[in-house]
């Protein structure tokens, strides 16, 4: 009887340490990884940890960002939202991660921050066309044409109030800087922007000299974050790289994702 009790009780506290430790090595929290990488723990460390909990999570805009200032790499924060996907090489756009949450977006494109999740902006269609060409030559290019870009109607579906918390999802090779942020003034029920100007001599397109100035981050593979928060009241596009011409042109399509700040 004596040897069965003694037998018991180390099975008992035997089985309670085996369950503190797997209780222990269970538990996990975003706060912990941050102090880990902080610390300056070897990222092998850090992902053995993450490995070892197992489980995903469910990773917001601002905790990402967290994680991103505290210095983990791609491969922390996709094992992350996904222990068992794979490597980071395996996160493509055309391989959609489990996330958990739509901090992080699965298809191409504008988005912007709408409390704790993302909203996509408008997408709509721009129309560039050009103007005072006949002014051109009958001035001998003294007076230039203008490329003019426009928009259908005068105020965007998507509303929102500043500061703006933007997030693109670029192709791979795509950089976001390629991405122009212009501000749209509402002209007989539509919304316009001057694309570019030319005139005999030569023509000069692109919307750099009106384009509002971004500073992106990266807070995960293709996936950048701007923060806006000197923008005025009024209608605002964001034209991908694909949507501006190249070259002159008479008429051509695009599309721009839009906004406007109320």
């Amino acid at each position: 009887m004596l040897f069965q009790a003694i037998v018991a009780a180390l099975l008992l506290i035997t089985g309670g340490v085996a369950l503190g430790q797997t209780q222990s090595a269970q538990a996990l929290t975003v706060d912990d990884v941050v102090a880990m990488l902080k610390a300056k723990l070897p990222e092998q460390v850090v992902l053995t940890r993450i490995e070892g909990y197992g489980k995903a999570f469910s990773l917001s805009t601002e905790e990402l960002m967290r994680l991103n200032e505290a210095g983990a790499s791609e491969k922390v924060m996709i094992l992350m939202m996904d222990p068992n996907g794979g490597s980071a090489d395996a996160a493509t756009p055309d391989a959609p991660r489990s996330t958990g949450a739509t901090s992080i977006p699965e298809e191409l494109g504008a988005y912007f921050i709408q409390g704790a999740k993302l909203a996509p902006l408008t997408v709509e269609v721009v129309n560039f066309k050009t103007s005072g060409m006949l002014g051109a030559l009958a001035t001998m290019g003294v007076k230039k044409a203008r490329y003019n870009g426009t928009v259908p109607g005068t105020k965007s579906n998507t509303q929102t109030p500043l500061p703006v918390g933007l997030v693109l999802r670029c192709a791979d090779g795509a950089n976001p800087a390629e991405y122009q942020l212009v501000m749209l003034e509402p002209s007989n029920g539509r919304r316009q922007f001057v694309a570019g100007r030319g005139g005999l001599t030569g023509v000069s397109l692109g919307v750099s000299d009106i384009a509002i100035p971004l500073q992106f981050e990266r807070i995960a593979r293709n996936v950048y974050k701007a923060a806006v928060t000197g923008l005025k009241m009024g209608e605002y596009g964001i034209l991908p790289p694909d949507s501006i011409p190249t070259g002159p042109t008479n008429v051509s399509m695009g599309k721009m994702y839009t906004f406007g700040v109320r």
